[in-house]
């Protein structure tokens, strides 16, 4: 007999909502299994008897051999979950007529076991696993794997929606992050709606649940690659100590100083040298490893131990597990995949990567947004381009640059090929008051404009775009953190090329004939491109090399502590265990 149902009936039986590809593919999966029916035969098996059940669990849930449904109302308030984990119980059990997932004619599915192994492995996703009740899924499993136990009814309900509560919790959280972005940081985020019980219901049955579980991580290739750094670092952070060193060392190539000898002790623990010899000599030897330190850390390679590299060096292990730890927990704000053919710009390591059929086709060097200024981290769709484009100079600027270069200097508008308007007429310098809201200040498209001579623009609310410059030699530094907040382009011609490759008549000849025109021109794309500005401060490169940037604008440093909260306040081991 079953209890409860009336609520049950109420709830979500049956959820539409958008769907992914990888979305469509698991429904397809999941009417292929309830068609099929069972994985199991009913077994029958030699019970012992003797298992005790607690006594404040009489009674709470009727369920039988015969696989009856689960009392969910009754288990609810028993086991303390929150509404909005319980909302999706419902769905999930919905999906099964309220009977169990994990168990069959009173005996635990093998599927007990891998559901076990994707909670533990959560650690290598920088998760802890007791947020996801991982102690007792542990003991559920080891019970389960010993066949000679017999499981009560009230025992086989607690524990099945036990482990339907932490498969739930794994594949959200693999899916939007464990820490919900603040207010601050809401536009991080992007995901899209899933099916939770229709996954979960598939992993009871599959042949590997991990994989299904999984099946919404980041697909990315940096999440893979940061996930087998994590676990290097972790095993460093358990087996090694980073010796600290001196920050005032002020010693050129060549010569020595009595901070060196720490700076080789240093390296030498994280593998940089390969001996070290005391010397206080800051030799060509090892001049080499501090250079491929300074690029590991996005430094200028220069060889000499200045103020940025010991400061860095001075960074624990336990730290750089904390930065690939809140890294990993932003792949998984994203969408789990960001699509066949996207743009994506990376600001801590100012870069940008053209992606078409998932292959990486261009890739260059940008300036972002300097620490006053930041670029904000959001994502959006490129839908067009603009030839020989106006510089619309914003108010802030006008307030901070112009105005004060028109007092020093009355010809500083024409100068800078700029033009004065009110209400988009251009009119005489000498007739406007700059704190009348219709009058604006451009510059004219040419050579100086500070575009450059095209700029790329998609939906934002902070006015901020992709753009060209002339200041090119501004990409040979390290550390670029020198804009307003708009993306430079070290390749503008080449990234204008790629988002037209499919409009024939945008040959290179009319792209360069539009650039140099000097009159501007808005071209629409046939087809938007997914656009992500990201903030990840630590990247694998494709021969293994860890790049850990610089926090240029303190997210790593509030953002861990958001997480760390996160965390250290988890949710304890639910107050209803099988007796075990």
């Amino acid at each position: 007999m079953a209890y409860g149902l009336q609520s049950l009936a109420k709830a979500n039986a049956k959820i539409n909502r958008p769907m992914s590809g990888r979305t469509a593919l698991l429904s397809l999966l999941l009417a292929s299994l309830i068609c099929a029916g069972s994985c199991y035969p009913n077994r029958s098996r030699e019970l012992v008897s003797d298992v005790q059940t607690p006594g404040a669990l009489a009674g709470f849930v009727a369920i039988a051999r015969q696989n009856q449904p689960i009392d969910l109302d009754a288990l609810a308030a028993e086991l303390g979950t929150s509404q909005a984990h319980w909302g999706s119980v419902v769905a999930t059990y919905a999906r099964n007529q309220q009977r169990p997932l994990w168990f069959d004619a009173g005996f635990p599915r093998r599927q007990i076991q891998g559901l076990n192994a994707a909670v533990q492995d959560l650690r290598a996703d920088g998760l802890d696993p007791r947020h996801y009740d991982g102690q007792q899924v542990a003991k559920i499993a080891l019970r389960s794997a010993t066949h000679a136990i017999a499981w009560t009814d009230e025992e086989i309900a607690i524990a099945d929606v036990q482990l339907t509560l932490a498969a739930l919790k794994l594949v959200r959280d693999l899916q939007m992050g464990a820490a919900t972005p603040d207010k601050a940081d809401r536009l991080w985020a992007h995901n899209d709606a899933i099916d939770y019980g229709a996954l979960i219901y598939l992993s009871a049955r599959a042949e590997q649940v991990a994989p299904v579980l999984r099946s919404l991580e980041p697909q990315h290739p940096q999440y893979r690659r940061l996930r087998d750094t994590l676990a290097r670092y972790r095993v460093l952070a358990d087996t090694q100590k980073w010796p600290a060193v001196a920050e005032d060392a002020h010693v050129k190539p060549g010569q020595s100083g009595p901070q060196i000898p720490g700076v080789r002790e240093r390296l030498l623990a994280s593998g940089h040298l390969a001996h070290s010899n005391g010397s206080e000599l800051l030799d060509d030897e090892l001049i080499a490893a501090i250079q491929i330190f300074q690029r590991e850390h996005g430094l200028s390679d220069d060889g000499v131990p200045g103020k940025d590299t010991l400061s860095a060096m001075n960074i624990s292990i336990a730290e750089r597990v904390r930065q690939l730890e809140i890294n990993l927990e932003r792949w998984r704000w994203l969408p789990e995949d960001l699509g066949d053919t996207h743009v994506l710009v990376n600001v801590p390591t100012y870069q940008l990567s053209a992606v078409e059929n998932r292959r990486l086709v261009l890739q260059m060097r940008v300036v972002a947004g300097s620490a006053r200024t930041p670029t904000p981290i959001f994502h959006s769709a490129m839908q067009s381009v603009v030839f020989s484009p106006y510089w619309n100079i914003p108010r802030s600027i006008l307030r901070g640059e112009i105005r004060p270069g028109l007092a020093k200097d009355p010809g500083y508008l024409e100068r800078k090929n700029m033009e004065v308007l009110r209400n988009g007429q251009a009119v005489d310098l000498a007739e406007v008051d700059f704190s009348d809201p219709s009058v604006r200040v451009r510059q004219r498209p040419g050579a100086a404009n500070s575009l450059g001579y095209v700029k790329f623009l998609f939906p934002n609310d902070f006015h901020v775009y992709l753009h060209d410059t002339p200041a090119d030699a501004l990409f040979d530094r390290m550390a670029r953190n020198l804009s307003h907040g708009c993306v430079r382009l070290e390749k503008p011609v080449e990234l204008a090329r790629w988002v037209l490759r499919n409009q024939p008549e945008w040959t290179d000849e009319k792209i360069q004939s539009a650039m140099d025109s000097g009159r501007e021109k808005h071209v629409r794309l046939d087809k938007t491109i997914p656009i992500y500005i990201v903030y990840q401060t630590v990247w694998i490169a494709d021969d293994g090399m860890v790049l850990f940037a610089k926090d240029v604008y303190g997210h790593d440093l509030r953002q861990t502590q958001v997480y760390a909260k996160h965390f250290t306040s988890a949710a304890p081991e639910s107050a209803s265990t099988v007796n075990l």
